[in-house]
């Protein structure tokens, strides 16, 4: 069971690495303009993506207190940027620390919802990336948006793929599966009021 697991993981590390190269190589084919970007378009994608549950998880009533992205985290209560415990390469670019607020639970419909947010703000940003780089065709503008669409798509693959991160922890889409199909011999997720944690 647990090579079937390493092989699931390697396989959707695999596909979202062929697909972010490509990405890397349309930053590189828009000259010296694209080379930041090379490391600044993942990081926006993996903004992009935490922003969707942070913005999800707000609209559903719950507070968010953090939203980290690479090195980086901002803390909201406080107001303050600081350094993130995670760093790129480990099993997540970013991450969001939220809970609930107005006397509600976390039920397992809203976390699957607050769970599906980031990879579907990927999957939109980078669809309407990709048809604005093709409409504006094969110049500067128009490489860097289909690199930061294959970047998108990467991070989609990554997060809608189901599996088990380095760690250990579930992955956005494991989240999903395990919230709307729970296993009934698994012990049940109780309501709690601890902040709960999206990547």
């Amino acid at each position: 069971m647990a090579a079937l697991a390493m092989l699931n993981r390697g396989l959707a590390r695999g596909l979202a690495a062929i697909i972010g190269l490509l990405g890397t190589m349309c930053f590189l084919t828009a000259g010296v303009i694209g080379l930041p970007f090379v490391i600044l378009g993942p990081m926006l994608v993996i903004l992009v993506h935490e922003l969707g549950h942070a913005f999800t998880a707000q609209h559903l009533g719950m507070a968010v207190h953090a939203i980290a992205v690479g090195p980086f985290k901002v803390n909201f209560k406080p107001r303050r940027l600081g350094w993130s415990d995670q760093i790129l390469g480990r099993d997540v670019g970013g991450s969001v620390v939220y809970d609930e607020t107005l006397g509600r639970f976390l039920s397992r419909r809203t976390h699957a919802l607050i769970a599906a947010a980031g990879p579907a703000a990927n999957l939109v940003t980078g669809a309407a990336a990709y048809a604005v780089g093709r409409f504006i065709g094969d110049w500067t503008p128009g490489r860097m948006l289909v690199g930061f669409a294959l970047a998108s798509l990467a991070a989609f693959v990554l997060s809608a793929w189901p599996h088990k991160l380095r760690s250990g922890r579930a992955n956005d889409a494991l989240e999903i599966v395990r919230d709307l199909w729970p296993n009934r011999t698994a012990r049940t997720r109780k309501p709690k009021r601890t902040p709960w944690q999206a990547q």
